[in-house]
């Protein structure tokens, strides 16, 4: 019998994220979010996940410590 469909199953396909960067965010919350994701494709040895950088209207966001993503 075969098993029913599940959003839990493995794929193979990597893990596609969009990271909403709001203006006068802070660097430790870009980092805290994107480094867990950069440090699991490491060990796992391929790029399980992949993520962009977006804001609300697609210009760069001033973060608090002075620079501007994306």
């Amino acid at each position: 019998m075969a098993k029913p469909a599940t959003i839990f199953a493995a794929s193979q396909q990597p893990l596609t994220l969009a990271l909403l960067v709001l203006p006068q965010a802070s660097i430790l919350e870009v980092a805290s979010t994107l480094d867990p994701l950069r440090s699991a494709n490491r060990h796992l040895g391929s790029d399980t996940y992949r993520w962009r950088v977006v804001t609300p209207a697609g210009q760069a966001a001033p973060l608090t410590c002075g620079i501007e993503l994306p």
